[in-house]
């Protein structure tokens, strides 16, 4: 038994970004675990209800990434939107991780970093976006238009700078690191 196999889940984004990635490019679809792990990673609360959504729809894991792998990026978004337990977000992930050039990943957070990158107030964003990107297809398909242009002129790739927006957030988005650090600080004599 090799137990250093295992160390690929302590490594989640790593394994998902070459391991998993590499066999969706082989395969054209994904394991139920190389799946889930994509839920897990993005959202580890939503994958009970993932995996009732797909008994529900009576749909395997390998069916739907067959068909995602052959549908126009629009119909990519519905098909797995249409499984219940997964919304806009959890897809984002599943087709950043899937086709990390020309998809990222989308919430609440990563609109809020897009929008003070591009010097907007989020509800701003979104209407440019014509919606908001976590709710609406044609609105992610925007989003992810507006992160290719801003991945551009930062002169960076689209993965690189969806990790760009997650640090931002986590340092600067609400209850982010430099709040909180800032309870923490002595107060200036």
């Amino acid at each position: 038994m090799d137990v250093k196999e295992y160390l690929r889940y302590y490594h989640l984004e790593e394994y998902l970004f070459s391991e998993v990635n590499a066999n969706f490019q082989k395969d054209r679809t994904l394991t139920p675990e190389e799946f889930l792990a994509i839920i897990i990673w993005k959202s580890n609360r939503s994958k009970t209800n993932v995996v009732d959504g797909f008994q529900v729809a009576e749909k395997t894991v390998r069916e739907l990434m067959a068909l995602v792998a052959g549908a126009a990026d629009l119909e990519k978004i519905n098909l797995l939107i249409d499984i219940g337990g997964i919304g806009i977000p959890i897809a984002s992930a599943i087709l950043t991780v899937c086709y990390k050039e020309k998809f990222t990943l989308v919430d609440y957070r990563s609109c809020a970093a897009l929008a003070k990158i591009v010097g907007l107030e989020p509800k701003a964003l979104r209407k440019a976006l014509g919606g908001d990107p976590s709710a609406k297809p044609e609105a992610y398909l925007a989003y992810v238009d507006r992160c290719k242009t801003e991945a551009d002129r930062q002169g960076v790739d689209l993965r690189k700078f969806d990790q760009i927006l997650w640090g931002m957030d986590f340092f600067e988005g609400e209850g982010g690191l430099k709040e909180l650090a800032a309870r923490l600080r002595e107060p200036e004599s």
